[in-house]
């Protein structure tokens, strides 16, 4: 009896104890729970407060710059010498766009990007900025009518006599916030976004964009209990709690801005990624043994070391270049003012550019692209000293923060960088390609805004051209002074082509059996209101480089139709006008059907029009334009190349293109008044051979009698230059055909 009881009270105990461990075991799994939630929150509010004051930073610094442009105290402030200010204040932000907006008057001033590509649309934009006038406060927002979906905006209300009179505004690549606030949040499946306080996505991170294509679903992150969550955070300033969305569970944590309420960052954690290394089968066997000391001083070791690995893991991910392993832009830009603000000496600023690095790309694979980068990377770090630092800032440009002791040496030095970093491993096929790299230089004074000294030294960089060796070039104010004048020249221009103030002179062609003028080309002149006649070399490269050459060579074209309808109306002579397209048309499949389109509305044959394409858009690429060419010809325009032997003639196009007319370069007769007999053979022998094709030929910038008269004895058809005639407006032209029949 006693023996069972003693069995009994046993069991009793050991049922006791098995429940006191089960409790424990629960109470205790609880409590780390718990614990593990605080301390991810902890750490998710560490790191959304960090990006949060990041981008603070950025955004009062944007704003304190917006305001600049403000109206107090100046009269027609954004409409009087305002250009410098607008893309002074973009350089400065590296903004996609700045510009103003004035309510009462209802006008613009912009200042865009080189490389913006977008028809500005007024009306949408002033109907989407009337509803910030309303707010009448700073304001973030995502795409407009004018800027391309995604760009990050931020409007800024301009003040006069304290009433709100015109906006500042200034638009971002949606990535560069996107980068600066996406990243893996405890090594999961988090992400960070910033918001205002209705829910509505302004930047998504990169993950998050992701997601959302993924699943379809908007870029909102409402809902009822997010809802919750926000009216929290308006009341205690910040808000930590759980979501469900989609089947999943997640922690998410929301901090205000200090100086914007209405806008936060919101970062998202999943559920999985907090206890992802403590499943129900640990946590079983935590239950079980964690009355045991010495086990629970081991979680609780395991747990801190895991959050510390974790840790380093966010900040290696938000802080350096995947690919290369270098610094990121941002982290850059910290390191550097660290260096300039503890190391003594003499500091330069080098921002180095790989000059037409899509080639490895497109010719060797992506993957050597990446390869080319890595490689580029290591040999820039191996060359660092103490106090140094590298960083890749963007696709294939790289900055430096270097010591000197004087400019000649840090040349050097950076020659040495460059010709190493130039030679290149070899690629998969045995080839062994070189990188040609452009690089500016600033040398750093006293200041330590990281902003405007890389600014200063893209300056330089940008100043160079293309070259087949490395290049580095240093900054000085009048680069700088040079970069704004042909920033306000490029302002001007666009709006000279909108409000058509260019002018189209011809000048004429004579045939040098008879001296009788039996055509002209069509050139075009901008009268520019402070400079004067400008000629195309100074402006049409800046066209190019804002795409509006084709919008400059058609309205030339359409003046030339207009012109030659007139003379038929009138019933006077029609000589031929040759008019030069640029070689960006010949990629457009519509080009021939543009030429054709304005003939027919302007009811001119095509044979009093020739088209003019220069040797170098022909010879780059011959194999695409061939047909383009044969279908000019088959419209009934003539077909003539222009600056033969400017750059690398071939016989091999003379026999493959369909040209009628060949004009030889200028430069062929330099040295003819010197009686420069090779260059006369030359001349003879490619006359002769374009005689032998049945091509006719004309020599433009014919200046001497002494050129007129070889020309002649080498049987050239037709001569153009200043000996006859300059080029004169379209309404003198006519009267000088008359003058010289009489």
């Amino acid at each position: 009896m006693k023996a069972k009881f003693d069995e009994r009270f046993k069991m009793l105990l050991w049922w006791i104890l098995l429940a006191l461990t089960l409790v424990f075991g629960v109470v205790v799994s609880g409590r780390l729970r718990s614990r593990i939630e605080r301390s991810s929150f902890v750490e998710i509010k560490r790191v959304t407060e960090n990006r949060l004051h990041d981008i603070e930073k950025d955004f009062n610094f944007a704003v304190s710059l917006l305001k600049i442009l403000g109206p107090e105290g100046q009269e027609e402030y954004f409409f009087k010498n305002s250009d410098k200010s607008l893309y002074y204040v973009r350089e400065q932000l590296s903004a996609t766009a700045v510009g103003v907006y004035d309510r009462n008057t209802e006008k613009f001033r912009f200042s865009l990007d080189e490389n913006f590509t977008n028809t500005v649309d007024q009306a949408a934009l002033k109907k989407e900025l009337e509803e910030v006038f309303e707010r009448d406060d700073v304001t973030f927002c995502r795409g407009t009518a004018f800027f391309e979906s995604g760009d990050v905006g931020i409007v800024v209300p301009l003040k006069k006599n304290g009433s709100t009179v015109a906006l500042a505004f200034a638009f971002f690549n949606v990535d560069s916030y996107s980068d600066l606030i996406s990243e893996t949040i405890l090594n999961g499946e988090g992400y960070s976004m910033l918001s205002d306080i209705d829910g509505q996505i302004i930047v998504p991170s990169e993950q998050f964009r992701a997601h959302e294509q993924q699943t379809g679903v908007e870029e909102d992150i409402m809902s009822d209990d997010v809802n919750a969550l926000f009216e929290k955070m308006e009341a205690e300033g910040v808000a930590f709690g759980k979501i469900s969305r989609e089947g999943k569970k997640f922690y998410v944590c929301s901090i205000p801005f200090e100086n914007y309420p209405d806008y936060c960052i919101v970062a998202v954690v999943d559920e999985i990624s907090v206890f992802q290394n403590i499943t129900p089968a640990t946590r079983g066997i935590i239950a079980v043994i964690c009355m045991l000391l010495v086990i629970t001083v081991g979680q609780s070791v395991y747990y801190a070391t895991t959050v510390r690995k974790k840790k380093n893991q966010f900040d290696d991910i938000m802080n350096y270049d995947e690919l290369t392993g270098l610094p990121s832009k941002h982290h850059h830009k910290t390191i550097a003012l660290n260096i300039l603000k503890k190391a003594k000496g003499n500091f330069a600023y080098a921002a180095c550019d790989v000059s037409e690095f899509k080639y490895f790309n497109s010719t060797f694979g992506y993957e050597y692209g990446n390869k080319v980068l890595k490689y580029i990377a290591n040999v820039m770090s191996d060359a660092l000293l103490k106090d140094e630092t590298v960083s890749r800032t963007n696709g294939d440009h790289f900055a430096l923060l270097l010591h000197y002791n004087d400019p000649d040496e840090l040349t050097s030095r950076l020659t040495r960088i460059l010709d190493t970093a130039s030679i290149l491993p070899a690629a998969d096929d045995g080839r062994q390609p070189r990188a040609i790299f452009t690089c500016g230089v600033y040398l750093i004074g006293a200041e330590t805004d990281i902003n405007r000294i890389r600014a200063r030294a893209n300056v330089a960089r940008k100043g160079l051209k293309r070259s087949i060796s490395n290049q580095i070039a240093y900054y000085n104010e009048e680069d700088f002074n040079n970069e704004l004048e042909n920033h306000e020249l490029q302002e001007d221009l666009m709006r000279a082509v909108a409000n058509k103030e260019l002018l189209v002179f011809l000048q004429p062609k004579y045939g040098i059996s008879n001296e009788e003028v039996i055509g002209a080309e069509a050139l075009v002149r901008w009268n520019h209101k402070t400079r004067g006649l400008l000629s195309p070399s100074i402006f049409i490269p800046i066209a190019e480089k804002i795409g509006l050459v084709k919008e400059i060579d058609f309205f030339v074209f359409n003046s030339v139709c207009r012109q030659l309808n007139q003379w038929k109306k009138e019933g006077k002579n029609i000589v031929p006008v040759s008019v030069n397209f640029s070689r960006v048309h010949l990629n457009d499949d519509d080009f021939v059907a543009n030429l054709i389109k304005a003939t027919k509305e302007n009811n001119i044959e095509p044979r009093y029009l020739e088209i003019e394409l220069t040797e170098s858009a022909v010879y780059d690429e011959m194999e695409r334009l061939l047909d383009i060419m044969y279908l000019i010809k088959e419209a009934g325009f003539g077909l003539s190349m222009d600056d033969f032997g400017s750059g690398y003639s071939s016989l091999h196009l003379l026999r493959e293109m369909p040209v009628d007319v060949l004009k030889l370069d200028k430069g062929f007769l330099d040295d003819c008044d010197n009686d420069n007999q090779r260059e006369k053979k030359v001349i003879s022998h490619v006359i002769s051979l374009a005689k032998d094709l049945q091509i006719s030929v004309l020599a433009e910038g014919v200046e001497t009698e002494s050129q007129k008269n070889f020309l002649q004895e080498a049987n050239c058809d037709m001569i153009q230059g200043y000996y006859y005639a300059k080029p004169m407006p379209m309404s003198e032209f006519s009267k000088y055909i008359e003058e010289a029949d009489k």
